[in-house]
């Protein structure tokens, strides 16, 4: 999978450590600016709540999220399998 004519380039050429100055510098020049997001305790507390990927309690809502996704992939499928055959 690694082609070996290519080089790292940007960011992933860089050393660990200089990513994170980077990013550290970064964030420290959000906060300056003021535009930054700053998480109160509101937020925090919402936290739980806002997300819908935990399906640990709500196994009828793990069943039709693989519904779904089913359904998606057998039509990007089938769409995929009408362009290929336009180019034929």
């Amino acid at each position: 999978m690694d082609n070996p004519n290519t080089k790292k380039q940007g960011f992933a050429s860089m050393s660990v450590e200089k990513r994170k100055e980077i990013a550290r510098k970064g964030g420290k020049a959000a906060h300056i600016k003021g535009v930054a997001y700053v998480l109160t305790s509101a937020d925090r507390s919402k936290g739980g709540t806002k997300s819908s990927g935990n399906f640990k309690y709500r196994p009828e809502a793990a069943k039709e999220a693989g519904r779904k996704g089913g359904k998606v992939s057998k039509r990007k499928k089938f769409l995929y399998k009408d362009s290929v055959s336009f180019m034929t």
